[in-house]
């Protein structure tokens, strides 16, 4: 049995997993799920900071940036021996409007 948190509202959730690879794949996507809120809320000092480039998150810290992914992506891959629990985001300098 493994107690994650919900970063949303801090809310502790219990999963049970089969097998070690469950495991290691469940908490390698909650990292991300936590990254990707830290990202929404800093979104707008992380824009003014980084506007139209590339960056890397990984533990609620930006830990590459580059106005080219694949160089990016490169360097990290260069950098850590796992680069599975990094998210990539491209940060925009213009507001985004959907219409649906």
């Amino acid at each position: 049995m493994m107690a994650l948190q919900n970063p949303s509202d801090g809310k502790k959730l219990l999963a049970s997993f089969s097998s070690k690879e469950q495991r290691c794949l469940v908490l390698m996507l909650h990292k991300r799920h936590e990254d990707s809120v830290w990202l929404a809320k800093n979104h707008d000092d992380i824009k003014r900071k980084y506007a139209d480039k590339f960056i890397a998150i990984r533990g609620q810290e930006i830990v590459g940036t580059d106005n080219d992914e694949q160089r990016l992506r490169a360097s990290l891959e260069s950098k850590y021996e796992d680069v599975r629990d990094i998210t990539i985001s491209f940060i925009g300098s213009k507001e985004v409007k959907l219409f649906l």
